[in-house]
């Protein structure tokens, strides 16, 4: 049998390949439902929402079922939903915007399990929830291949984001995760409940907004290993529930900016990236700094002396700078310090092919005499065990920096 119903208006398409292939008389027409039906002596017509297509058969069914097979899963891929119908409609929107932007399809593994399903956002991988609203992402590793959408900006009750990948062997770019040199959208800075960030070796670029100085809740930023540029914000300062600061490796310029209002900080890395003048001597007011990374860069000036009277501080890196002064007393008090570069070293070989924005040094050079913790291979003088050209060898805390003055 055919279908009762008239078709209302013929296609500009009329006849087009369906002919060729079918060797039929086809007519495409518009429909407004779905009708499917198959005669099995000659003639048959099927219906696709507002797509029939009619034919006559010399024989058999064979085209007929096959259509009908087709279009049926093509009709329940049109009409299926994507989330479920409890989710928030503002974490639906957003985390569809995510998984296209960042092509949901190509991650590896399992990763992209129940994306783009009708499942609730919440069984999404990666993803969890707290009160029917999404409250964590964590895509690291997953392949993902793209750039942040603005609809980012639409997860209001976000609290933790991680995309991080891999730290390549050469620590520069990207493996697992790649961003392509993309910017943060200004829509992220509108996320006021997040309190951590993980965006490490992503490929990530452009510079850092200002605005981040509004993330008041923020404990943790790791941006560490990108493309990051321009200056970083002096509203880092407004942070003041932070512990983890780690912007190095990136092509940072300007000044270190003074962030002692950061009473909490634990971790705190600005290396090899690009920037100049002196560091603020502020670390006294960070009690519990177990590290402190600023080598590679270009300061200048004298080292800060507080450094030395913190009590949980165990690694600290000032070398391949241009520091002068003299080396604080202080430096040789600290009770758990077992890893101190202060020294001369200028070899950047095989930091330049991996960062073509670090500045040309002349090595730190100090002032006469020096205090025993920076001399004969105490704790600040790193003079062996070292690998070629006082590179840094497995095994030992760091590249050799041997200390000199004049």
């Amino acid at each position: 049998g055919t279908s009762t119903r008239r078709p209302r208006l013929k296609s500009s398409a009329q006849t087009g390949c369906l002919n060729r292939a079918c060797t039929s008389s086809a007519t495409w027409l518009f429909e407004l439902s779905i009708i499917i039906t198959c005669n099995l002596k000659n003639r048959s017509s099927i219906a696709f929402g507002a797509v029939s297509i009619m034919w006559t058969n010399s024989g058999g069914n064979a085209v007929c079922i096959a259509l009908m097979y087709v279009l049926l899963q093509l009709s329940s891929a049109a009409t299926s939903e994507i989330c479920d119908k409890e989710d928030n409609a503002d974490d639906c929107t957003a985390l569809k915007a995510i998984g296209n932007s960042l092509n949901y399809h190509k991650w590896t593994g399992k990763n992209a399990e129940k994306w783009m399903s009708s499942s609730s956002v919440c069984e999404w991988n990666g993803i969890k929830c707290s009160k029917g609203r999404v409250k964590e992402m964590n895509l690291a590793k997953f392949g993902i291949d793209g750039f942040l959408p603005s609809e980012i900006g639409l997860l209001s009750e976000l609290t933790k984001i991680k995309i991080s990948g891999s730290r390549p062997e050469s620590y520069h770019g990207c493996d697992e995760n790649n961003l392509h040199n993309s910017t943060i959208p200004d829509e992220f800075w509108k996320l006021t409940k997040l309190q951590q960030i993980d965006f490490e070796y992503t490929c990530l670029g452009g510079p850092i907004s200002d605005k981040i100085g509004d993330l008041t809740q923020l404990t943790s930023i790791e941006f560490h290993g990108n493309y990051l540029n321009g200056t970083i914000p002096t509203t880092v300062g407004k942070l003041e529930n932070l512990q983890t600061f780690k912007f190095g490796r990136n092509p940072l310029t300007g000044p270190f900016p003074n962030v002692s209002t950061c009473h909490q900080l634990i971790q705190l890395s600005a290396n090899f990236c690009a920037l100049t003048g002196p560091v603020p001597d502020i670390f006294e007011n960070f009690p519990d700094l177990n590290i402190a990374y600023f080598d590679g860069n270009g300061f200048s000036g004298s080292l800060p002396p507080s450094i030395g009277k913190l009590k949980n501080l165990w690694s600290f890196s000032f070398n391949i700078n241009n520091f002068t002064g003299k080396v604080p007393d202080t430096y040789c008090s600290s009770p758990k310090l077992t890893d101190c570069r202060i020294g001369s070293d200028t070899n950047l070989t095989e930091y330049q092919a991996h960062y073509p924005w670090l500045q040309p040094v002349v090595g730190n050079l100090f002032d006469c005499p020096l205090p025993v913790c920076a001399t004969n291979n105490n704790v600040c003088d790193k003079t062996s065990p070292c690998g070629a050209n006082g590179a840094w060898k497995p095994g030992t805390t760091g590249p050799c920096s041997p200390v000199v003055c004049k």
